[in-house]
């Protein structure tokens, strides 16, 4: 597969021939979910910065110039989707943009960009849904990031022809985290939680926080075994996910 970037739906195909990454990171106070309902007051924060830039050349100076402004307009203001290839992709916005004039009549022109996001990794552009269905307890199943990153993760925990009882369990068995749901999740309706945004919600959005215990875990790179513990009939175990990766 051909190395392909592209700003939103503007493909920038041979206009290209630099591309680096550069990891940021920074400390500063946020209130971070531990084991056992224990809060740290500080934490590392991470993100990217991501500087391409190429050569703009035409044997026309009209052509560079048109060339020129509709790169620059891939460039504007405001948060841009940055993809790689056609499967992994990055929200950022515009640091800087420059240029320099490499012939007076404005033929050849050498461009640089730098975009700076809050995250740190490229996400699959499609996610990825692994479904199992319990007819045992303790019962696993494998679930696989592709990235070399871990990855966020929603669970989702729907009650098959009777109510799951409180104290239902996950476990990330490969990270060696996990957490329990202390109340009763009743047939016809849902639990899902949401390890990026830290949240706990019911199939009406309910927040139900409070009976959630342990850790909000990801899937680390490779195959994740995911156990579940506790009531069966046929309960599902929904996971949905984008792989991460650091690059290229």
């Amino acid at each position: 597969m051909a190395f392909e970037v592209s700003v939103d739906s503007y493909l920038l195909g041979h206009f290209i021939d630099t591309f680096e990454v550069e990891q940021e990171a920074r400390l500063e106070p946020v209130a971070v979910p531990r084991r056992e309902g224990y809060l740290s007051d500080e934490a590392y924060s991470t993100g990217m910065r991501i500087i391409m830039g190429g050569l703009i050349y035409n044997d026309d100076p009209d052509d560079t110039r048109s060339d020129l402004n509709i790169l620059k307009n891939a460039f504007s203001k405001g948060r841009k989707l940055i993809t790689l290839y056609d499967d992994r992709q990055i929200s950022a916005q515009k640091e800087f943009f420059r240029l320099s004039y490499e012939e007076q009549d404005l033929r050849r022109v050498r461009w640089e960009a730098s975009m700076i996001s809050d995250d740190f990794g490229f996400v699959a552009v499609n996610p990825t849904v692994t479904t199992a269905t319990v007819t045992t307890s303790p019962s696993t199943s494998t679930s696989t990031n592709a990235g070399n990153l871990e990855a966020d993760l929603v669970i989702r925990l729907t009650p098959g022809s009777v109510n799951i009882a409180s104290g239902v369990r996950v476990d990330n068995i490969s990270s060696s985290k996990f957490f329990t749901y202390n109340a009763v999740i009743t047939t016809g309706t849902y639990i899902e939680v949401d390890t990026a945004n830290l949240t706990v919600v019911d199939n009406s959005g309910v927040n139900k926080l409070e009976n959630f215990q342990g850790d909000f875990f990801g899937l680390v790179s490779g195959a994740n075994q995911i156990k579940y513990t506790g009531t069966t009939s046929s309960a599902v175990l929904n996971l949905t996910y984008r792989s991460k990766y650091d690059g290229p």
